[in-house]
């Protein structure tokens, strides 16, 4: 029986691709469809396996190597993020955590992101509104207004935090990936070339963002904003010579089904 490499069910995680249920696909997942129709003309997908699309709790692709189940990564040229997770603040303790209880959110705490958040911070969207059973609730007479909202944007944005390429390893590892495809960079493995195919190392440089958004819909009120890290990719890796996108110069990589 061959091994099968899969992907693990991070609920609540959507890696670098922001999606709008009023608007469809965008361009990330668009770029995503084009990868996975490839590999289908190619037979290296498994029997019945359908794209993730939007769903944050499936690999983008999982492609066939040797007999085994082997999950991709795929992102387009756009600079996306590699790992949004969403930040909850205690206004008690003045701390922020990251929000759930899953692998990734212990990762983020043990890299101790959040450290780098301005302790002086102290954001009004949380002055405004107090707990009831879970869940955040506005005070009675309290307006969260465009104004509160710009404020704590433009006090919690910043960006091009250093994070060692080794976490964006783990990252991936936490979720049994081991191999991206990047838009016009081409084809690589991250931690380890587990299906021995021979791909380039990823050598790319990330970064930590924080910033402060709209939930959903930018036509949404400013109280539906959301404060959220991800990690970024700042540089771009070395020109692979591998691409599932084959071209004059690079090779499709040598995937055996």
């Amino acid at each position: 029986m061959s091994t099968v490499y899969k992907s693990v069910s991070i609920i609540g995680l959507r890696d670098v691709v922001y999606y709008d249920l009023n608007m469809g696909y965008n361009t990330g997942d668009t770029y995503e469809e084009k990868i996975f129709n490839i590999c289908k003309d190619k037979n290296i997908l498994p029997a019945g396996f359908a794209r993730a699309g939007a769903a944050g709790n499936k690999a983008d692709i999982i492609f066939i190597h040797n007999q085994n189940n082997i999950s991709l990564e795929v992102k387009n040229s756009k600079n996306p993020d590699y790992g949004q997770k969403k930040l909850d603040y205690d206004s008690v303790t003045k701390n922020w955590m990251w929000v759930g209880d899953d692998d990734i959110s212990k990762f983020y705490t043990e890299l101790n992101l959040a450290s780098n958040i301005d302790k002086k911070f102290e954001p009004i969207w949380y002055k405004k509104r107090h707990k009831v059973n879970g869940k955040y609730k506005a005070f009675a007479n309290e307006i969260y207004t465009m104004e509160d909202f710009k404020s704590d944007q433009s006090s919690f944005k910043k960006a091009n935090i250093e994070i060692p390429l080794k976490a964006l390893f783990k990252y991936y590892g936490i979720k049994n990936t081991f191999y991206i495809q990047i838009e016009g960079s081409g084809f690589y493995h991250l931690e380890k070339d587990i299906g021995n195919i021979g791909t380039d190392k990823f050598d790319g440089e990330v970064t930590l963002r924080l910033r402060c958004k709209h939930s959903g819909h930018t036509a949404n009120p400013p109280h539906a904003c959301q404060f959220l890290g991800a990690l970024k990719l700042s540089k771009k890796p070395t020109f692979s010579k591998y691409n599932l996108e084959e071209n004059l110069e690079q090779l499709f990589p040598p995937i055996i089904p």
